[in-house]
């Protein structure tokens, strides 16, 4: 009787042993399962950028762009870096920003006809003002200029910040940024920029792309400004601030 007992007791015991350790290799599996599943790449075009809780919306760009990485305000954490250089040039003249009105003269640029501002006339304190130049060719720029000290000065001592083509500009096309143009198709802003910053609805099939160089200054981009409905661009510009 005592050795039926024993016995009983031995097959309970190792009965027991059996189960927890079986429960116990499912849980490490579990573990291992997850840990896997975490680790496993996502797919995306750029892998360090998290996809917000409540991504955007629109259906156009989706076309061209990984929307799931946008917010609904059409933002997403990605930047040019500040190893970006902007490369720009104007009817075959290379331009920068920033620079300043002296810039555009040396470069033969002249202030085009009935403009409000010129060289001489005043800013005041903080305050910004484009002037439309020619080139030594005719074509047309706008040049945007900063007074961004605390006291009024002339156009000519303020910084030029920013330059733009505007669509109704004749031979808009003479600005390329980075090898984008008026020329260019939106596919072809993707390939060279890569995905934007931000992008906006202008109007039904109007559509800016913002590349912002960097997340401190959101100032300092390029804007493309695209005809979604025909793949091509329409205008750009750029802008940078950084003294």
């Amino acid at each position: 009787m005592k050795k039926s007992i024993s016995r009983l007791f031995i097959l309970v015991l190792v009965l027991t042993l059996t189960v927890l350790t079986a429960c116990s290799e499912v849980d490490t599996s579990s573990s291992e399962t997850a840990s896997k599943k975490n680790s496993v790449d996502t797919g995306y075009k750029y892998k360090d950028v998290i996809p917000p809780e409540i991504s955007s919306d629109d259906r156009v760009m989706s076309a061209f762009i990984d929307i799931s990485l946008y917010n609904v305000e059409n933002y997403a954490e990605i930047y040019l870096g500040k190893d970006f250089k902007i490369n720009a040039v104007f009817d075959g003249i290379t331009i920068k920003a920033p620079a300043d009105f002296k810039f555009l003269t040396d470069n033969g640029f002249t202030v085009a006809d009935n403009q409000a501002y010129n060289g001489k006339s005043l800013l005041y304190a903080g305050d910004k003002e484009y002037i439309t130049f020619k080139s030594p060719s005719g074509n047309l720029l706008n040049a945007l200029f900063y007074n961004d000290s605390a006291k009024s000065k002339a156009v000519e001592d303020c910084i030029l910040v920013k330059y733009e083509c505007q669509s109704n500009f004749e031979n808009n096309e003479h600005l390329s940024v980075n090898g984008v143009s008026r020329s260019s198709a939106l596919s072809e802003v993707i390939t060279k920029l890569g995905y934007p910053s931000h992008f906006h609805k202008e109007n039904d099939g109007q559509y800016s792309l913002d590349y912002f160089l960097d997340k401190k200054d959101l100032r300092n981009r390029i804007t493309i400004y695209a005809n979604t409905d025909e793949d091509t661009v329409t205008s750009v510009s750029f802008s940078d601030y950084t003294k």
